[in-house]
């Protein structure tokens, strides 16, 4: 395991500094793609090719489950169905700009492997992330890579910015309600409404599909109802709905940190998990300040904010420039 942090001028930097800590601690890179074993990750420079909201460009990844001779990944998504991306996004009402230097903090980590990148900004106040993997579940009938970054594409193609906010909509767990914040792994939508529609941010090669029982990549949109089979529409939500309620904890304000695994949305109400992220946990951070440690046992790990910390508005809301006291939290392995 390794943890790597550090200034960059520019998003060429940033990619650079990625590459640089993956390379240094076991994967190899082929052209544009990261790999180690069988998980395969491109990560290189978008252009203003790629969508209009994209003016200066970004940081573009997708993951696939092999390469070619030309170092193109094989068996992948499409850039427009699969490439997530971090970076300046100018002319958007929600997300700020980047200010230069940012500062990005890098964690590489093994068994499984799994890269985390993030990115700090705006005086120190904003933070985007981008990462990927491969975290089978037992069972999983695909590769298990994912990739995740805190913009995606959206069905037409176009590339959105996720939504930031943690909105109560209404779940009907015990009576509580659910939760949704799109600029973390896996954590879109809601399991139950039928109004909630999300550009997806990330995607794993593990859905089983409904007919052959073949593996395919995450797609669609959120889980619409427990009556509704999509095989594509993966979540990591349910799993945490309602003890993102419970926590911190109101006795002694301590962080609970969650499980992020990965449950399919199968026929007849039920679910299966394809997979989890086993170096990073749902958390939130009302008592915890950006980037600091919490260690349980001998694991160490790093609090960040999903974009921008809110104490006072916790659960965030629509059309906002924070996340709430929603927070990621990643195995630390530094000084």
């Amino acid at each position: 395991m390794a943890y790597v942090t550090g200034t960059a001028n520019s998003l060429t930097d940033l990619l650079t500094a990625l590459q640089a800590a993956c390379t240094g601690n076991g994967w190899t890179l082929s052209g544009n793609v990261l790999h180690k074993g069988t998980c395969y990750a491109d990560v290189s420079l978008g252009t203003s090719a790629d969508s209009h909201h994209f003016p200066n460009a970004a940081l573009k990844v997708r993951a696939g489950n092999g390469i070619d001779g030309s170092n193109a990944l094989t068996d992948a998504l499409t850039d427009t169905a699969g490439a997530m991306h971090m970076g300046p996004i100018p002319n958007r009402a929600v997300f700020t700009d980047w200010d230069w230097p940012v500062t990005y903090h890098i964690h590489v980590l093994s068994s499984p492997d799994e890269v985390y990148l993030l990115a700090n900004y705006g005086s120190g106040q904003y933070w985007q992330n981008l990462c990927f993997g491969q975290s089978p579940a037992p069972g999983n009938a695909g590769t298990g890579n994912w990739v995740s970054a805190v913009m995606g594409a959206d069905m037409s193609g176009e590339l959105v910015p996720q939504s930031i906010s943690i909105r109560p909509i209404g779940g009907i767990i015990s009576g509580f309600n659910a939760f949704y914040v799109n600029c973390l792994p896996f954590f879109w939508g809601d399991s139950f409404s039928s109004n909630v529609v999300n550009a997806l941010n990330s995607r794993m090669h593990g859905a089983i599909h409904s007919t052959t029982g073949a593996a395919i990549w995450t797609s669609g949109t959120s889980w619409l109802t427990n009556a509704t089979f999509d095989e594509g529409q993966v979540s990591a939500s349910r799993t945490v709905d309602p003890l993102l309620s419970y926590t911190p904890n109101a006795w002694n304000n301590e962080t609970a940190l969650l499980p992020i695994q990965i449950l399919q949305g199968r026929l007849s109400a039920k679910v299966s998990l394809i997979g989890e992220l086993q170096h990073s946990r749902f958390c939130r951070n009302d008592f915890i300040d950006d980037g600091a440690l919490i260690t349980l046992g001998s694991d160490r790990w790093k609090v960040y904010p999903a974009y921008r910390k809110d104490v006072v508005n916790r659960n965030g809301g629509d059309g906002i420039t924070h996340s709430g006291t929603m927070a990621i939290a990643i195995r630390y392995d530094g000084p």
